[in-house]
């Protein structure tokens, strides 16, 4: 494997980034963790795809056939689930432990989802996933909770529920206490991020995009949010960024300022800041190229994207219409994600908590398969072959050889 070849190849999986934009994202300056594989995994979804669809492994996954196919979350990994707050019409808030990231969300092979998420942990090193035995323990108690989730109905709706769902799966102290003291300030922008004084958003200079705001952009941007919000809010401040870390590396962003009107109900949050994010197409397309299929996962249709979206934030979000997260489509720019930042989101960091408790790999992938459950036809029997000795080894050697992947990848274009 040579680094050509590898660059070729993410270039050719994600034209709408630049060569530079790619080999900003293998060796990102806006975050401080040292270059991994574990943070190349993330940074290219269909990368990892293509492996899967290239080697052929779900033909060897009975687990994966056609009548197994579900909505699925598309980006599985130990830093993209986390407790979230909701801010609906009718009631104040709502509290969730589940998937905080839409984009890659698609109709697919739930197997899929799974095994992106045992690579993942296995990517994440050994203060994760531990070595020799233990690994084989923890990615079992992993396939064993997302068995779980696949019967479980009861999703968790408040901060109270969300605890008590915690506790159950082994979670406690100091983890438990973060979400709590995290969630307490409940649906209100994070101070940090803006100046209430002066109504603009804080610019960071790590993150500021080097290119400036068209005026036309400008109008869009502010027809739309006027369009979305203006029963109950104002724009205040718009800026541009852009990200060179993660899935979104390398997209151009903005951020809006919303400040609510003096004529809203007083229980509508007084400030409120959202990214506007490009989406793109799935970052699991590339296993359905050559296939029959929904063409919500493959799509460049800009309104199908949009759709997709949306279904993926009903999915996780359990069914429940949020105000401020929505998916919209800006006339000559194409599809945008609009996505609340609160004050008190708890996103679970690998090395500040999976690594000292480990139990959360195991309520994450809970969480995934109650996403899976709602989609899901023939659960019954999906269920009992994922119990097969046969199946959850087959896994396991695909996880570890993905990985291995993964790290050879990396390593060619360090």
């Amino acid at each position: 494997m040579r680094k050509n070849r590898v660059l070729d190849r993410l270039h050719a999986l994600m034209p709408h980034l630049t060569r530079q934009d790619i080999l900003n994202k293998i060796h990102p300056t806006d975050i401080t963790d040292p270059p991994s594989a574990f943070l190349f995994f993330r940074a290219f979804v269909p990368y990892f795809s293509d492996a899967v669809e290239r080697k052929q492994l779900l033909d060897a996954l009975d687990i994966a056939k056609k009548r197994y196919r579900c909505w699925c979350v598309g980006d599985p990994h130990l830093e993209n689930f986390g407790v979230l707050a909701q801010f609906r019409r009718h009631k104040r808030e709502q509290i969730l432990f589940t998937m905080n990231d839409p984009d890659d969300g698609g109709y697919g092979y739930p197997a899929m989802d799974l095994l992106r998420y045992l690579t993942g942990c296995r990517l994440a090193g050994r203060d994760v996933v531990g070595k020799g035995k233990t690994i084989h323990h923890r990615l079992k108690a992993i396939i064993h909770a997302y068995r779980q989730g696949l019967k479980d109905d009861h999703w968790p709706k408040s901060l109270h529920a969300v605890l008590a769902f915690l506790d159950q799966r082994g979670i406690k102290g100091k983890t438990q206490d973060k979400v709590r003291d995290g969630m307490q300030p409940g649906c209100t922008a994070d101070p940090k991020g803006f100046n209430a004084a002066t109504g603009t958003l804080i610019r960071e200079n790590s993150s500021e995009s080097h290119y400036s705001i068209s005026t036309q952009e400008q109008s869009l941007i502010r027809a739309k949010i006027a369009q979305e919000f203006s029963d109950h809010y104002t724009l205040s401040d718009l800026i541009q960024f852009s990200k060179q870390s993660g899935g979104s590396g390398g997209l151009i962003q903005y951020r809006v300022l919303l400040k609510r009107r003096k004529s809203a109900r007083k229980k509508w949050p007084k400030w409120v800041i959202l990214d506007v994010k490009p989406l793109v197409r799935a970052g699991i397309y590339p296993v359905f190229r050559d296939h029959l299929t929904p063409r919500v996962s493959t799509s460049l249709d800009p309104k199908i994207i949009r759709k997709r979206a949306n279904t993926s934030l009903r999915r996780e979000r359990v069914g429940n219409h949020c105000y401020f997260n929505r998916a919209t489509v800006l006339d000559s720019m194409g599809p945008f994600l609009l996505r609340v930042r609160w004050r008190g989101q708890f996103n679970v960091n690998t090395q500040k908590h999976v690594e000292k408790d480990h139990a959360l790999m195991r309520a994450e992938a809970w969480v995934m398969g109650m996403v899976h459950r709602k989609t899901l036809r023939h659960r019954a029997t999906y269920r009992q072959q994922l119990n097969q000795t046969h199946t959850q080894s087959t896994l396991l050697k695909q996880s570890k050889q993905l990985a291995k992947q993964m790290r050879q990848a990396f390593r060619c274009v360090q």
